[in-house]
Formats: structure tokens, sequence, C-alpha cells
């Protein structure tokens, strides 16, 4: 039987590249445009590396994830393949291409494989949603970054925050914390308020100290005054050199272990506490609860230093196209081996 397919072109006025960065946040794209939250556990013995569970059609659903396919700033392609329901596999791509005008193509498509020809009617009709939601949101993102405000910017916060607790907590973080600090403390009080759920659900202080312009040791500070007046939680990640994501998590130092793996490059990591762990940290639940679950588990986003990612077939090949800035890269294939590359 044919798949389903449904195409969209949109033409934005945002650079390309902006609009790069912005869509491939799929965890952002996939909540904005309605997904469900995610329960992921590792496979083994094929191309994908996790089962996935979630709720589509108003049904639980399970499917494997197959490795994201891209290449920055121009491509995308996502394909999950179910294990029940009522279609076999499903498949979203967008490609960005620059107008000479100015301004930005993007051309999307959602293909929908049917598992059974009385199902034709119903998927129809869904992959014309999804598509249409798709498009719809591109459009959005692209008008916000011509705003210049954030690509995914609404002004319902969907979680829920206690004022009451906050202000509690806010009012015993102040009295903690050095007088010259009391504006980074204001600052990071009103930051897990009103970001959205993906910049406070792993905050990084260094990262944060060099948005605002502190000092790293006082950001750290404060957070960590934070955690004992209750408006943060503190977890300690484990992250893989190689792909630089969270292999796994933490609450407590005690809980770490010598060796831990990464499932996305299937490699053993040794923890060194200086190197492979960063400390982050989340609001409280009894102030700010987030969605409980990942809205998305891979995807450029999580890679940002990663050119292109491409599945390369068992005794086959894959293309890469040569990335456009000059230097050294790596060459990485799941399992350990690499090689330099100039270019």
């Amino acid at each position: 039987m044919k798949p389903l397919i449904a195409t969209r072109e949109i033409l934005c006025s945002s650079p390309r590249d902006a609009l790069w960065v912005a869509l491939a946040d799929t965890a952002r794209l996939n909540r904005a445009v309605g997904n469900k939250t995610l329960i992921s556990e590792p496979i083994e013995g094929g191309s994908a590396r996790y089962l996935v569970e979630t709720r589509l059609y108003g049904i639980r659903m399970v499917y494997e994830e197959e490795p994201f396919q891209w290449y920055r700033p121009a491509e995308l392609s996502i394909t999950r393949k179910f294990r029940n329901g009522p279609a076999h596999d499903y498949t979203y791509e967008h490609h960005l291409s620059e107008v000479p005008e100015g301004g930005t193509l993007v051309s999307l498509s959602v293909e929908v494989a049917p598992r059974h020809p009385l199902l034709w009617p119903f998927l129809w009709i869904n992959t014309l949603l999804i598509a249409n939601r798709l498009a719809e949101q591109v459009k959005r993102v692209d008008t916000n970054i011509r705003l210049d405000v954030d690509p995914y910017f609404s002004p319902a916060n969907p979680s829920t925050v206690d004022m009451l607790a906050h202000a509690r907590t806010k009012v015993a973080l102040l009295a903690e914390i050095e007088p010259s600090d009391t504006q980074v403390g204001k600052q990071l009080a009103s930051f897990v308020v009103n970001s959205p759920d993906s910049q406070v659900s792993r905050i990084r202080p260094f990262e944060l100290a060099a948005d605002w312009d502190v000092p790293r040791r006082t950001l750290v500070s404060v957070c960590l005054q934070a955690v004992v007046s209750g408006m943060l939680d503190l977890n300690w990640d484990i992250i893989c050199p190689s792909c630089r994501t969270v292999a796994a998590q933490v609450g407590t130092l005690s809980e770490l272990k010598s060796e831990a793996h990464c499932q996305l490059c299937d490699i053993t990591i040794d923890v060194d506490l200086d190197r492979a762990v960063e400390a982050t940290f989340r609001p409280s639940p009894a102030v700010r609860k987030l969605a409980d679950g990942p809205y998305c588990i891979g995807g450029p986003f999580r890679t940002p230093h990663v050119v292109a990612q491409a599945k390369l077939p068992a005794g086959g090949n894959a293309r890469l196209e040569v990335p456009e800035t000059l230097g050294r890269y790596r060459l990485f294939v799941r399992g350990g081996s690499s090689a330099s590359v100039e270019v």
C-alpha cells in the first residue's frame, strides 16, 4: 500500500541559520504542535536506539525511534516504526533553502504508511492535520524571530507555578545570599517563574552566567543557596564526552558509579568528577511543576556541535555534504570508531 504524503511550503522572512536553530529544537517544536510527553527505554539489535511510548490518536502507541538524520543548516529527517496502532511508520522531513531575494523557503513533508486499507481515510485526515499544525508553527517561529523574541514564545505558560511557594523561597534566598548578589538572586527568581519549561528544566549555571554576564562563581553560589531555600533542586549529570548529552543523572554524588553507558554513542564512560559530571538545577516541584517526561529524545538541538548525522546501513555507505566552514572535523561511528577530517 502506498504511503500517505502531505507537503507544505512556507516562505519565511527570517534568515536560514536562525530558522534552523529554532526548528532543530524538536522538543519544543513537538510540544508546540500538541504532541504528548515520551517514555523511552534503550533497545539493541537494530538501528533504533530507543523504544518509545506516547499517546497518539488518543491511544497508547509504541514505536522504535530511528536515529535522526540531518545536515546543518538545511535538512532534517525523522523516522519512527510503530509496533502497534493504525500506521506502520511515520517520517517527517524539512528542508531549508535560502531565497535569492532574502529569507528562507521551508519545505516540509509528513509521510505515513497505513497498516490496513480501511484505516486510509482516518490516517489521511490526521496526516493533513499534522502537516497543517507544523506549517502554522513554522510561521509562528518566523514571526517571533522577526520580532526578536523567543521563537516559541507564548503568552500562556503551560507549567504550573505556585506563586506563594515561590514568594516564600525567594524571601529565604535573598535573606541568605551576599548583599552584592541580591540582583542576581532576584534575576534567578524571575527566571524560574517566567522562562519556558525547556529553559528551566535543566539550568546550567555556567551557561546562564555567560548569558547574564555575571561571574560563574556568583551564579553557582546563588543557585546552591536556592536549593537550600527550596526554590531549586540539584542534580548531577554524567556527560558523554562524544555526543556531550546526558548519559545518566543522579540526585546525589553518593549515587555515582565508576562507569556509565551512553546509549546514543554505545560507549562506556569513565565517570571522572572533574570531566564527566555536571551540576544542574531545576525548579522544585513545590514551586513549579514541569511536564512529566521529555517531548523528544533526539534531534540536532541536543548535539549542536554535530554538523551532520546519517544512518550507515550494514555493508552499505552514507553520503555527507562537506561542511561550509573550514577547519578540523571528527567522523564518529556509533560504538567508538572515529577519524579526523580536515576541510
